[in-house]
């Protein structure tokens, strides 16, 4: 076995070992593992009802692989222009690098070791099987080849970037080009969409299915290819195979070609990104949070020159914002809203639509600046009650939870036939739900905040949130149930259910806020 084999290896087995060593990570390990089998118990479940359920066109689902195979490729591709990607972490750097390796079995190291990671990341597709496989009657073969080609998808960007920093790195016309070949490549895919749609815009979802689907698409670099390997592995058909695989397996050889020969050599195009990521990784570890703000922040003038006391931190955190480029909404935000509107027009339905836009909320939905501040010595300091100091500091999120609510549910309402009491209703509803999900956040903070293991925090913050939920959703149904028995006609139904659902949202996270209305108290509470 060679010195790098035997690094790989090894480094395997001790992570391995690391887990059953911390009672935090063996945890997590559970929560992850019963996750996983309630989902294959649901989408089991499904799969044994398969004669009588009625599912949706498959051809929708060939069409999200090829736009989170898309999105993920571009996404990462993109890093190319700032920091690009490394596919080393910083022990690499110093000892691999500088023992007597050739530089190529170095690099087939490196690959090999972005792939397992690259496939690792896209672990949470495992968990989509349930209702995956309730709305298409997909496999868990099914979901294992989509997870492999998520990875592939990954991995490809990774070496697209890093291909990308090495050759335009220092070079801002090099740099023009690059951006420029990116962006009309997706512009011509997205132009193709919206022309196949607006031949038909009667049938708008069936449309741009069939186009996302189409031999056009299927010529979009990576996302295409791997898209059409998938699909011809579930379709057991040999061409779309064997076309997929070879396109991906002769883009992958060009780049490590162009990593190899193109440059002298790749260890000083990779070291800026592995100290950016070292940075980031020892940052979680240590529990700090870091700055959001571009690299170049606009300052204009210096200042708050609002607030006094506690409402400062509210005028701080706007001011943050304004510098950082961000008016209310920012580009995570926007492109999540694409993602809901999308979503509703997929289902044409408000209940299944509400429900996905709600785990959206989710999972986007932080603690904003708050959470800087608690790292910070100042806002301990200031003379004012803790409780005050809080609110003040979580006020800031809320025009963005009314901006985000108000911009997809007045479109998704129009489009879904509902009239404006439902629509000013919806809203209402999304807007608790996020002043929910920030107790929640609080919460968690303010009882979890010293466990610094990234997964094993997602996983009590998803538990909590859900917990959180259930009282205003058995309260909403009980509603429902009651109202429709004695009145009849969906209005009263959605109208009076996710009103109480509403208030139920209000009650419970401001239970939970002012049960945490200490945390601002003393400095050692959030001490990391």
């Amino acid at each position: 076995m060679g010195g790098l084999s035997y690094l790989f290896c090894t480094r395997i087995k001790n992570q391995i070992i690391e887990t059953f060593k911390s009672p935090t990570k063996i945890i997590f390990v559970i929560i992850m593992a019963g996750l996983l089998i309630l989902s294959l118990v649901s989408g089991q479940s499904a799969m044994s009802d398969m004669d009588t359920n009625e599912f949706r066109p498959v051809s929708e689902l060939y069409a999200l692989i090829f736009v989170l195979y898309a999105v993920m490729f571009l996404v990462t591709s993109y890093r190319g222009f700032s920091s690009g990607a490394s596919m080393f972490s910083m022990s690499d750097v110093n000892l691999v690098f500088c023992s007597p390796f050739k530089p190529r079995k170095v690099l087939f190291y490196g690959l090999v070791q972005q792939l397992g990671q690259s496939i690792l990341i896209g672990f949470f597709i495992l968990f989509q099987y349930g209702w995956l496989s309730f709305t298409y009657g997909t496999t868990f073969l099914d979901i294992i080849l989509i997870l492999v080609g998520y990875g592939l998808s990954v991995f490809c960007g990774q070496l697209t970037a890093m291909v990308i920093y090495s050759l335009t790195s220092g070079d801002d016309y090099k740099k023009r080009i690059a951006k420029t070949i990116l962006i009309v490549i997706c512009a011509v895919a997205v132009l193709y969409v919206g022309f196949k749609v607006y031949e038909d815009m009667d049938n708008i979802l069936p449309a741009a299915v069939d186009a996302a689907n189409g031999m056009p698409m299927v010529l979009f670099p990576v996302a295409g290819w791997l898209q059409a390997c998938i699909v011809g592995i579930m379709q057991m058909q040999l061409i779309p195979i064997v076309l997929g695989l070879a396109g991906t397996a002769i883009y992958i050889g060009l780049l490590v070609a162009v990593i190899v020969f193109a440059r002298s050599d790749y260890y000083e195009d990779v070291l800026q990104a592995s100290e950016v990521s070292f940075s980031a990784i020892t940052a979680r570890k240590e529990g700090k949070v870091g700055e959001m703000s571009p690299k170049n922040v606009k300052v204009g003038k210096t200042g708050i020159d609002k607030g006094f006391g506690a409402n400062a931190f509210y005028f701080k955190h706007i001011l943050e914002n304004r510098r950082s480029k961000i008016f209310l909404l920012d580009t995570v935000s926007l492109v999540y809203i694409g993602i809901n509107i999308a979503f509703a027009i997929f289902t044409k339905e408000i209940i299944p639509f509400f429900c996905m836009s709600t785990y959206l909320q989710m999972i986007s939905t932080s603690m904003s600046r708050i959470n800087r501040e608690l790292l910070l010595p100042y806002v301990y300091l200031v003379p004012e009650p803790p409780f005050k100091k809080l609110m003040y500091c979580l006020l800031e999120s809320l025009p963005k939870v009314i901006v985000e609510a108000v911009i997809i549910y007045i479109p998704v309402g129009i489009l879904l036939s509902l009239n404006p009491i439902e629509i000013i209703i919806f809203i209402i509803a999304r807007i608790t739900f996020g002043f929910l999900f920030t107790a929640g956040n609080i919460m968690v903070e303010r009882v979890f905040g010293q466990i610094t293991v990234k997964g094993l925090i997602l996983a009590i913050y998803f538990l909590m949130l859900i917990v959180l939920s259930i009282p205003g959703i058995i309260a909403a149904v009980i509603t429902g149930v009651f109202f429709s028995v004695l009145f009849g006609g969906a209005l009263s139904v959605y109208a009076v259910s996710f009103l109480v659902l509403a208030i139920c949202n209000i009650l419970v996270g401001t239970l939970v806020i002012f049960l945490c209305r200490n945390m601002l108290q003393y400095a050692e509470l959030n001490n990391k």
